[in-house]
């Protein structure tokens, strides 16, 4: 799909969520995806390789996202933005190799072994080697830029109350 097609495709898209992006909070975002898929979505950090900074793990009655802890907040967010335009977009997991497989399954506190023999995902890489991830990235950041828009940067910047990275943010919000 070209990049002109893709944007209005997911531009269409985002402006039928019927969400009110500004009073945009990652958590209530969260908590409305899940209410609107009816199943219950758990954000989970786990420390990726290199190349990945994030995965969704659909299961049967929930879902499962995994994301690199310890980044700045603007880069958590955006993963987990990235893994739920997955979900919005209705995309088909893979299955993911079985290193990846083995790591999550010894990881969890959750059980995975309904998900033997394979696990079946999207992880989010900094190599959009498919469909699914391009656009799972570019409505990632359509929706960072409606709340910019919106309400500005503050609110793409909170996750918890770090008092450094707080004001850090307030001083790249307060040149706008």
């Amino acid at each position: 799909m070209g990049s002109e097609k893709a944007l209005i495709k997911l531009g269409t898209v985002l402006d039928g969520l019927e969400y009110d992006f500004s009073k945009f909070n990652i958590h209530d975002f969260v908590e409305w995806i899940a209410e609107r898929r009816k199943r219950p979505i758990y954000l989970k950090p786990w420390r990726f390789t290199k190349s990945i900074f994030g995965a969704w793990l659909p299961k049967d009655d929930f879902d499962l996202i995994y994301y690199e802890p310890g980044l700045a907040e603007v880069h958590t967010i955006h993963i987990l933005l990235h893994e739920l335009s997955h979900m919005l977009l209705n995309h088909i997991p893979i299955q993911i190799n079985e290193k990846l497989a083995f790591t999550f399954r010894a990881a969890s506190d959750i059980d995975l072994q309904e998900f033997e023999p394979t696990i079946v995902g999207l992880c989010r890489s900094i190599q959009y080697s498919n469909e699914q991830e391009k656009e799972a990235e570019i409505l990632s950041s359509l929706i960072q830029t409606r709340v910019f828009r919106l309400i500005g940067l503050e609110s793409l910047t909170h996750i918890s109350q770090n008092p450094a990275m707080t004001q850090f943010m307030q001083g790249i919000g307060s040149s706008r």
